[in-house]
């Protein structure tokens, strides 16, 4: 009898998602006219992490899922950070 492969969807759609929001993230820091991608994020990052629990739950691909999550939560904080040094910067220049 031979061994039934288990898929690894939940864990790949994390991935996936993981990538994409920290791609939308990127772009929303590079260019001004893009921060509206940053919106985007919070729709892509709570179904990755909703994806990753589902795919740990079922004991899928653990790698493959702590990597799309990790990816997931970096592109929703590193925006805000970026844009938090950015003001500061520029605050500091104006003597504030």
């Amino acid at each position: 009898m031979t061994q039934v492969q288990q898929k690894s969807g939940w864990a790949t759609t994390t991935l996936v998602l993981g990538i994409v929001a920290a791609v939308f993230a990127l772009l929303s820091v590079i260019t001004i006219w893009l921060s509206w991608m940053i919106f985007l994020d919070w729709v892509l990052v709570p179904l990755a992490v909703i994806f990753g629990i589902i795919a740990l739950v079922k004991k899928q691909k653990l790698v493959t899922t702590l990597v799309g999550m990790g990816l997931s939560v970096v592109a929703l904080v590193f925006p805000y950070i970026y844009w938090a040094c950015v003001i500061g910067s520029v605050a500091s220049d104006f003597g504030y």
